[in-house]
């Protein structure tokens, strides 16, 4: 699938979700991916684990129109990261981030990719 650029919706570097409530006991992570005019990437995937490595069965998504992911997440540490076998040739290798989730909080992840 190719990678797409759309800037319609996207005003500055901050995510927006459409739903804003933090399931109980849960934390929201929302992870962006754009270049560095400011538009998402579209399709890219955006893998989760709890420790580097193969992501978790559950942390493999594209993301969205906005260059969006969503995910409710436990409490605890978590690596943000790409796969490197579907990463779009053109932009640079970003390096995983790692973020902690807090209950009833929401974690903004932004990776801004830059061509090669």
């Amino acid at each position: 699938m190719p990678f797409k650029n759309f800037t319609k919706g996207i005003e500055n570097n901050s995510p927006t979700t459409q739903n804003t409530e933090v399931p109980e006991n849960k934390g929201r992570l929302v992870v962006m991916v754009k270049n560095t005019n400011n538009e998402p990437i579209v399709g890219i995937e955006i893998d989760i684990a709890v420790q580097p490595g193969p992501p978790e069965e559950w942390g493999v998504q594209e993301a969205d129109l906005q260059g969006t992911v969503e995910y409710n997440l436990d409490p605890g540490s978590y690596y943000v990261f790409f796969n490197m076998n579907r990463f779009p040739n053109e932009y640079v290798i970003q390096a995983e981030k790692q973020v902690t989730i807090t209950a009833g909080k929401q974690e903004d992840v932004v990776f801004i990719l830059e061509k090669e």
